[in-house]
């Protein structure tokens, strides 16, 4: 999936119409079909694309920007929700489910193939992303739980900034 292609998923989870989205991220009704179709050299800039998942909630944009750079999107829960050591039980048992989905994967291309083709490399990948996704997670549930700071979320500023 291309980011522009991930855009437009984002875009598709508007609740509203699409002109009324478009006149919130780029001003005009428009503007935001003509970025994400590439009509005329249009292009969807850095701070649309932040817009876009701001009001969407989407976040295929952002999860395929960081897949492309070799990295992994994990949207963490707010800093203000309150966590249990409930949740860190669940996450602990998500991670164990994703590491055996892993190894599974693994073995099966291994043991039927004695390699790993395209099919199964992407599978495998996708499968170590569903992982550090949940590690993460966890991590991130284990500091609100027991950390002794909280970190800044400077997204939520930008939220809070756009909805004031």
């Amino acid at each position: 999936m291309s980011i522009l292609e991930a855009a437009r998923r984002d875009a598709e989870q508007w609740v509203g119409t699409q002109e009324s989205l478009s006149k919130d991220v780029c001003g005009s009704a428009n503007g935001l079909r003509h970025k994400l179709s590439g009509f005329k050299g249009a292009k969807l800039s850095v701070e649309d694309a932040l817009s876009l998942m701001l009001l969407t909630r989407g976040r295929h944009t952002i999860t395929e920007m960081c897949r492309e750079l070799g990295g992994v999107f994990v949207e963490l829960p707010p800093p203000e929700e309150p966590v249990e050591n409930t949740d860190l039980l669940a996450e602990s048992q998500a991670i164990t489910v994703r590491m055996a989905e892993l190894f599974d994967s693994v073995n099966t291309a291994i043991t039927k193939h004695n390699e790993i083709d395209t099919g199964y490399r992407l599978h495998i990948q996708d499968r170590g992303q569903a992982l550090t996704e949940q590690v993460v997670k966890y991590l991130t549930l284990l500091m609100q739980i027991y950390g002794t700071e909280q970190p800044a979320a400077p997204v939520r500023e930008v939220q809070k900034a756009k909805a004031g």
